[in-house]
């Protein structure tokens, strides 16, 4: 039989701050729940001002000579933190725009070019950037490059409230391109 069970070592959830009677220190530099500091004291007078208050007293700075703790309720205290960081980190993934492509044929229909600009419209719109294609896929529709060009100055033309145009129309052998940034021109 094994000296050890399987599953017997249980985790602990990891202590994100020192809270009351958990603070090592002898001395601490204490600040009360309305942000005004009370100087340096003992732990344990800085313990009996927090039950007093009827808060807690939790250790937020441990490296600083002396360590810094303030007067306040963790469950709050907790749930701020939580929500800020909610916060960057949605913004965060905000910032990172990504580039979004909508390609065209040649022999699109006019409805649908509209659901396709509408489209480009909303990446923007969301911060996107776009590139628009138009694919020349057979040689005939080669030779009529000029009909993708005229799709791409429609679209241009109907985005611009919404984009500014990176880059103007490329054409190369089998496509054509246009680039947009979010943003109002």
């Amino acid at each position: 039989m094994s000296r050890f069970r399987r599953g017997s070592s249980q985790k602990k959830p990891k202590r994100l701050h020192f809270i009351n009677e958990d603070i090592r220190a002898r001395r601490i530099r204490v600040i009360d729940e309305n942000g005004e500091n009370l100087g340096v004291m003992d732990v344990r007078s800085a313990l009996e001002k927090s039950k007093n208050s009827g808060l807690d007293l939790v250790l937020t700075v441990e490296n600083s000579d002396p360590p810094v703790a303030k007067i306040l309720d963790y469950g709050k205290f907790l749930y701020e933190k939580r929500r800020k960081e909610k916060v960057i980190k949605s913004k965060n993934a905000t910032a990172k725009s990504q580039l979004k492509e909508i390609r065209l044929k040649l022999n699109i229909d006019k409805g649908d070019l509209e659901v396709r600009t509408k489209r480009v419209k909303k990446f923007l719109s969301q911060g996107h950037r776009v590139k628009v294609t138009v694919h020349f896929r057979k040689w005939r529709e080669r030779i009529h490059k000029s009909r993708g060009l005229e799709l791409l100055e429609y679209i241009k033309e109907e985005v611009k409230d919404f984009g500014v145009v990176l880059s103007d129309i490329k054409v190369e052998n089998t496509q054509a391109t246009l680039m947009f940034n979010p943003g109002k021109s």
